[in-house]
């Protein structure tokens, strides 16, 4: 098992690394409650301006909406024949219905204090970018009816309630230091519900697979997104650095020569990138990736398309 060096008490080395302190390399992110109105507006114009490049794709259900006729099967139920369409001609036909039947998709949008963290070379902290894709995917699945909400939060609701219930709860979470709703409890997630992670998931390998039990054990159709600044994966670095943990428990680490560490530091992050990746795939989940320093539409449309792949398995 290969995980992304943690906090330690070592005073060099690669093997020391970790989430950096967002006071040191970076900008102090704005209060949630300040940035919201425009997290909002920019997400949702990212969703109307997805969907609208979006060709609707329908999808045969047991909905209201009628989409086709086709012949009628074997497997099909008699009071589904449509006996004024079968009159034009010799075989029966049915009516297919538009598949239409609202689902529920509930996200956790990781609070923690590594998602404060924004380099210079950023848009934005991890933790706004990952607050747009929260309510951008809210405002594209509650367009077609979709009903979502927060993990821990209130019941998934859809329209702009669904939008405006969770942007408050996020607010709540962002000023609530206790770490309790990083990960809340899943015990109210069903069986093939989709949930979405948006984190850096840059924690404990115990915390982490303690997350993926959770999901298993609900039966849970996962997709996990992985929040990246890109300093944190290029490790752009040179001479003698300082870099402070974030917890106040751990030392600060020093490098002599911060170059001599920045392959070292690739590859664990490569192999940390490609650890998730695969927890993913071996149990039919989603992985996207998304840097902080490029838009946010490309790795949204992947999450997007990765739940209408995941409901049609």
């Amino acid at each position: 098992m290969i995980t992304l060096p943690r906090r330690t008490t070592q005073s060099s080395g690669p093997g020391a690394l970790t989430p950096l302190d967002p006071l040191d390399l970076g900008t102090r992110p704005r209060a949630l409650a300040d940035a919201m109105p425009d997290l909002m507006v920019e997400a949702k114009n990212l969703a109307a301006s997805l969907l609208a490049g979006l060709h609707g794709r329908k999808r045969a259900g047991s909905g209201q909406s009628f989409w086709q006729f086709r012949q009628y099967g074997s497997g099909d139920a008699s009071s589904r024949i449509d006996w004024r369409r079968s009159a034009r001609g010799d075989a029966l036909f049915v009516r297919e219905m538009e598949w239409e039947s609202a689902h529920t998709v509930r996200l956790s949008v990781d609070m923690s204090s590594s998602m404060r963290f924004a380099s210079p070379d950023a848009r934005e902290p991890k933790r706004d970018r990952a607050v747009v894709m929260a309510l951008a995917l809210s405002a594209m699945l509650t367009k077609g009816g979709e009903r979502v909400g927060l993990i821990g939060g209130e019941r998934p609701k859809t329209g702009d309630a669904a939008l405006n219930t969770m942007a408050l709860e996020l607010i709540t979470r962002d000023t609530d230091k206790s770490g309790k709703h990083r990960w809340s409890d899943m015990t109210a997630v069903k069986p093939r519900e989709d949930v979405i992670i948006l984190s850096d998931f840059l924690f404990d390998e115990t915390s982490r697979d303690r997350l993926v039990e959770q999901l298993v054990s609900r039966g849970a159709r996962a997709h996990l997104v992985q929040i990246i600044d890109p300093v944190e994966e290029a490790f752009p670095f040179k001479g003698r650095m300082r870099f402070q943990p974030l917890s106040k428990n751990s030392s600060e680490i020093t490098a002599g020569r911060a170059e001599s560490w920045r392959q070292p530091y690739q590859a664990l992050f490569r192999a940390f990138t490609d650890e998730l990746r695969q927890i993913a795939r071996a149990r039919g989940w989603s992985h996207t990736v998304t840097h902080t320093d490029r838009p946010a539409a490309t790795p949204l449309l992947s999450v997007h398309e990765a739940l209408s792949r995941a409901r049609d398995r």
